[in-house]
Parts: C-alpha cells; sequence; structure tokens
C-alpha cells in the first residue's frame, strides 16, 4: 500500500474533524463519512510542483479570518502546509451567469481527485478561491457534494433564494442540482468534497435495503366534498382529513415487503402543510420507520412533487420507490410516472401485486385487457392499485410509539425546487343533479325517447 504525503494526512485529519463537527444535515454527515472512511486507502501521490494564479495573492486575507474554534485554525494550518504543492487552475466552462471579472479572479485546486495531490476517480475534495464582488456561475454536476466555507459569502441552490453559510458554515448540495457562489466585500473560500462514486444501497442479496413512500393528506373518502360558494375551490374547513387510500395501499406493501425480509427501512415523504404531520404520523404507526416533511403551503401540482420526490430520493438512495397511482382529490395520476421520467428509473403502474426479486420487480398489472406481468429493473417506481392488499390498521400501541418515531422537516427550498403553481383553476362546480328517469312500454317508445327526445341515435 502507498504511503500518504505527512503534509497531506495532517490537512486531511483537521479535515475530517472540521467537516464532521459543522456539517449538520444528515446526508451531509452520511456522505462526509464515506468519504474520509475511503480515504483510509491512500491513492497514487501525483508528481511534480505546485503552480498558482494572479488571484492567489488573495489566500493571506482569505486565510486570516478569527475563528474562536480550534478545529478550524487546525484546518487553516494544515491547508497551509500542502497549498505550495497545489495546481490553482481555472474554470474552463462558464455561462453568462458568471460575473465578468469571473475569468481572472476566481481559482480552484484539487486536492484529492483529478490533477489533485492523490489521483482518484471515487472522491474528490477541493477549494475554491474568489477576489471580492465575483459571481460564480450556474453549475451541475452528477456527484453529492459537501461545502465548508471559511469566508463571508453567498450561495444558491437550485431555483432558491441567496444565503450566507458564515465562516464554519456547512450545507449538502444534492446530485444534479443547479447551484452558485459569490463573494462579497472580501474574497470568498470555501472548501468542498464529493462523492464521485456513490454506491447503489443493497443488501446481501442485490433487493433493495430501503424503500420509499409519499403519502398524501387530502379530504377523507367518507367526507361529501362541498364546493365554496365562490366557485374558488373545495372546502376544506373543519373537514376530516385522512391519507390518500392510495397511498394506505403504497404504505401497507412496504411493510410487508420489509417483514418478508426484503428491504430493512420504510421511509414515508409528504409534501404539504404542518397538518400533513399527522398523516406521516399516521404512516409510522402502520409500522414505518421514520418521515420526512417537506412544508409547503402552496397547492403542489404533480410535477413540483414529482421534483420535490426526485431530490429527496436522490438523498435517500432507495431501491424501490411505492407511489399511489392517483390522489383522490385531484385524480391527476401523474406523480409516479413524472417522478420516475425525472430519476430515469424503470416504472410499473397500476400494481395489483408486487414480487421483489435478485435486484428486479415483477409486477401484476391491472389493464383493460385483463393482467400484464412485467419485470423491471431496481431501482424503479411502482404505483399501486386498489387490489394489491388491504391496509392494516395502527395499534394503539403503535400510535403511542409513532410519537417518538424521527421525522426530518425540509421546505422545498431545501432542494431547489420552485413550488410556484403554473396552472389555474378558472371555476369549480358540483356536478349537475340527475334528472328523473321514466318507464316505457315498449322497445319502440325507447328508440323513439332515445331518438327524438335524448338525440343519441
Amino acid at each position: 500500500m502507498s504511503l500518504r504525503n505527512e503534509s497531506l494526512q495532517i490537512f486531511l485529519d483537521a479535515a475530517f474533524v472540521t467537516f464532521d463537527q459543522f456539517a449538520k444535515a444528515p446526508e451531509a454527515r452520511r456522505s462526509i463519512r464515506q468519504i474520509f472512511a475511503a480515504l483510509e486507502r491512500p491513492g497514487a501521490a501525483r508528481v511534480g510542483e505546485g503552480s498558482r494564479l494572479p488571484v492567489c495573492a488573495q489566500l493571506d486575507v482569505a486565510l486570516s479570518i478569527d475563528t474562536a474554534y480550534p478545529s478550524l485554525t487546525r484546518l487553516i494550518d494544515g491547508f497551509k502546509g500542502i497549498e505550495p504543492m497545489l495546481e490553482w487552475r481555472q474554470r474552463s466552462k462558464y455561462d453568462h451567469t458568471a460575473s465578468d471579472n469571473f475569468v481572472d479572479e476566481h481559482a480552484n485546486a484539487m486536492i484529492i481527485g483529478p490533477g489533485g495531490l492523490e489521483e482518484r476517480s471515487d472522491l474528490w475534495i477541493g477549494v475554491t478561491l474568489m477576489a471580492p464582488q465575483v459571481r460564480y456561475p450556474d453549475h451541475v454536476h452528477a456527484p453529492e457534494e459537501v461545502y465548508l466555507v471559511l469566508s463571508e459569502g453567498e450561495f444558491q441552490q437550485g431555483e432558491g433564494n441567496w444565503f450566507s453559510p458564515g465562516i464554519g458554515g456547512s450545507f449538502y448540495n444534492v446530485p444534479d442540482i443547479k447551484h452558485a457562489m459569490r463573494s462579497l466585500d472580501t474574497p470568498l473560500f470555501a472548501f468542498w468534497a464529493l462523492l464521485a462514486e456513490r454506491p447503489a444501497v443493497r443488501n446481501k442479496g442485490g433487493l433493495p435495503m430501503k424503500i420509499l413512500v409519499p403519502v398524501k393528506r387530502v379530504v377523507d373518502y367518507n367526507v361529501k366534498i362541498r364546493v365554496k360558494p365562490d366557485g374558488t375551490g373545495v372546502e376544506l374547513a373543519n373537514v376530516k382529513m385522512s391519507m390518500n387510500p392510495f397511498d394506505e395501499i403504497s404504505v401497507e406493501e412496504a411493510l410487508r415487503l420489509k417483514e418478508a425480509g426484503k428491504c430493512e427501512e420504510v421511509v414515508v415523504v409528504s409534501i404539504g402543510p404542518a397538518k400533513a404531520e399527522e398523516t406521516l404520523r399516521t404512516a409510522l404507526a402502520m409500522g414505518a420507520d421514520r418521515a420526512i416533511l417537506v412544508e409547503t403551503d402552496d397547492q403542489s401540482e404533480p410535477l413540483t412533487v414529482a421534483k420535490i420526490l426526485k431530490a429527496v430520493a436522490d438523498v435517500e438512495q432507495p431501491g424501490l420507490i411505492i407511489v399511489g397511482k392517483q390522489a383522490i382529490d385531484d385524480d391527476s395520476n401523474q406523480t409516479g410516472q413524472m417522478l420516475a421520467a425525472l430519476m430515469g428509473t424503470a416504472q410499473a403502474t397500476f400494481a395489483s401485486k408486487i414480487e421483489i426479486g435478485d435486484g428486479k420487480a415483477q409486477v401484476t398489472r391491472e389493464v383493460d385487457g385483463g393482467l400484464q406481468t412485467i419485470e423491471i429493473k431496481l431501482p424503479a417506481v411502482v404505483t399501486t392499485d386498489l387490489r394489491l392488499n388491504e391496509p392494516r390498521y395502527a395499534s394503539l400501541p403503535n400510535i403511542m410509539k409513532a410519537k417518538k418515531k424521527p421525522l426530518d422537516k425540509k421546505t422545498p427550498s431545501d432542494f431547489g425546487v420552485d413550488t410556484t403553481p403554473r396552472l389555474k383553476v378558472l371555476k369549480t362546480e358540483e356536478p349537475s343533479g340527475r334528472k328523473a328517469g321514466v318507464k316505457v312500454k315498449s322497445v319502440a317508445e325507447l328508440i323513439d325517447k332515445l331518438k327524438n327526445e335524448a338525440g343519441v341515435l
């Protein structure tokens, strides 16, 4: 096994302690620990001297931060030990979102990874330096990423608002999210760590270890729907709400697969108002392991929901996503299909039977001509039909246990998703009342009425 440069090892030891201290999000902490676990095996050392760019004159200012955290001080000292060996480079690809001074007023250095002090393809650790008043262009990359910021500056994820992590701030970028950064009146200096080759989550038999189940809070199916007097929508005040029936079936199926040893964890997620937590607690009481609430008061359309679910799946990396085929409030029957398209995975809709095998799922679908059985490769998205199963009732002990199960709260902006509606409901009306029927005395009279009164013949 190759030996690692002593200065580099000192820096990496300090980096792990600092990232682990300041990375708060569970997905960030998981990523960092995977990265530094892989770093226990040194990579091939790069031969050659380092090189600087003119903007590196800003390093003295960037590294002279005043911090009360000893871990940050050790990290800066460790970086100073390796900086002369680094090759500072400019980003070659950029677009109109970059500031006019971007090219000459920024520099990146790879510490671990392609062109770094150790050549590796499985993970990257690097650093970005920008002079004051520079805007880095919007960019996207497949690997997930954790930032550790050592200066003032602002960052953006997706279409969300700019935010300032501050000195010692850390945040997580899900895979394929558009992101950018900009310096203010002082240089921007930040480390980043990317898990370039994230392993698929499987158990020993190649089966999914985690199943993700979206659930929606809707008007209870036993409630008679009333339209608002002004026709702007359905009356929701003082109306009993419950879990969408198709989503109950999805939760039940996920739990049955877990009980059969086909997965190790069932995670439920809901996108909606704060009261959707009650729906998630119901799923937890049924037997789900943990929950995620993406809280928003906006009316989420199928495409918006699919985008958020895709971002959640990027973090959770489930082997299977089971979605109710439709919600009984809007009957769109679109979210599952859109989600599979966004993720680029296989999909099986209207499932009446699901069997998990060696990295694959065999799904029986209800179609117009009867039943169709297909085989899909995991990970995949499956939407459920009514005849898949009969959901269980939550027992009182499980309802009490559900109150203590973990429930993580997020917002759409955490995933860089804009929830602004793209559709406008012009008017909501109740169906017209059914007219009274009449009895006819003969077939001839029936045909006459269908032809001359109903106008259907």
